[in-house]
């Protein structure tokens, strides 16, 4: 039986190549957890000043 050239064999990755991955993909979760909570914290601040009324008022009146 004849062992497939090296070309053909997968190489495994650098560790450097997989941390980096990692890392990159830790930053954008965590940017989408704080730009979530920050939506969170305005709608929040929103229906405190105006009220829940006013603001679904405001939001079905922008949508037509």
């Amino acid at each position: 039986m004849q062992q497939p050239p090296a070309s053909v064999v997968p190489q495994p990755e650098p560790r450097a190549a997989v941390l980096g991955r990692f890392l990159r993909g830790s930053v954008g979760s965590g940017v989408a957890v704080l730009a979530r909570a920050a939506g969170a914290l305005a709608l929040n601040k929103l229906l405190a000043l105006y009220g829940a009324r006013e603001v679904s008022r405001c939001w079905l009146t922008s949508r037509t």
